[in-house]
Order: C-alpha cells, then structure tokens, then sequence
C-alpha cells in the first residue's frame, strides 16, 4: 500500500486487477489444487467490499472466465454478526 501510495479499499482493487491480469496463474495454482480437469471445491472469501462486484469489473471477469472453463462457480454471500454485552 505504502509502495503505490494506495489506501485500503484502492490496494484491495489493485489487488483483484493483479490477480485478473496474472489470470493464469491462478489456473495454474487451482490446477496444482485440484488436479487437471478439477475435482472438488474451492472457497475464494472476497472482501466486503460491494465496490468489488458493482462498480469494478475485474473480480467479475475472473468468475466468467472460470465459468468458461468450466470451472462451476457459485456465490454466497455471508453475513457476520458481532454481539457484544
């Protein structure tokens, strides 16, 4: 963050374009994973951040890409809640 003088929300995004631009290596790690071809699952835990998936579209490309590769892709979405006394 410090390095690109970003603050959080803007390193996270310039995280999810990294990740979009080095597309494959994220095949290549998922392959290592689950073997060629794919079997079982995997769980991606995306920030909260809703700018993430309305006003940016790389997270976006990423899941059609994956869905392109006939990678099955499912969202949930999850709602933590912290009760104090």
């Amino acid at each position: 963050m410090e390095e690109f003088g970003l603050g959080p929300n803007g390193a996270i995004l310039y995280c999810i374009e990294y990740l979009e631009a080095n597309f494959d290596w994220l095949v290549e790690q998922l392959d290592e994973l689950l073997g060629e071809g794919g079997n079982g699952y995997v769980m991606f835990d995306t920030p909260g951040q809703v700018e993430l998936w309305t006003n940016h579209d790389s997270l976006k490309n990423i899941v059609e890409k994956l869905q392109k590769m006939d990678y099955r892709v499912s969202r949930s979405m999850r709602c933590a809640t912290m009760l104090m006394r």
